[in-house]
């Protein structure tokens, strides 16, 4: 595959990844802020929901691209998923916390939303190259 191609994919590979993680990210952030959940039990809400989310779109996005069915397109998408989705919840929950996102008392907080969506652009900073060379290493399936 050309090198523009590769790059140009994962660009594409990582936004939908990070898309998948972001919702089961956010949902758990919500639910443990909105619950009044310590930072630890909410993170790893999030964390739990984001791998729910981001394996299920793979894998469903995987298995709407050919004829297999959603146990064979988790069998073609775990190992890297599991790679994109680790990095990026690590990225993700790092700078949250340390913007005090996770600090608020509601969901309300213009605080909350704001760590969120620089979490949202450091994740996907931080798994575009992870991406990229798992694309050119043919370890990540593409969607």
């Amino acid at each position: 595959m050309p090198e523009q191609n590769t790059f140009l994919l994962s660009l594409k590979v990582t936004l939908h990844c990070l898309i998948g993680c972001s919702i089961g990210e956010l949902a758990g952030l919500m639910i443990g802020i909105q619950l009044h959940l310590s930072i630890t039990f909410t993170i790893l809400i999030a964390v739990i929901l984001a791998y729910l989310v981001g394996f299920s779109f793979a894998a469903y996005a995987l298995k709407n691209k050919g004829s297999i069915n959603l146990v064979q397109s988790f069998k073609i998408i775990w190992f890297g998923e599991f790679v994109s989705i680790s990095i990026m919840e690590v990225v993700m929950n790092l700078v949250d916390y340390h913007m005090g996102g996770m600090n608020v008392a509601s969901i309300f907080a213009s605080t909350f939303w704001i760590a969120f969506i620089y979490a949202f652009v450091a994740g996907y900073f931080a798994t575009l190259p992870i991406n990229y060379v798992m694309i050119r290493l043919n370890k990540k399936a593409c969607h």
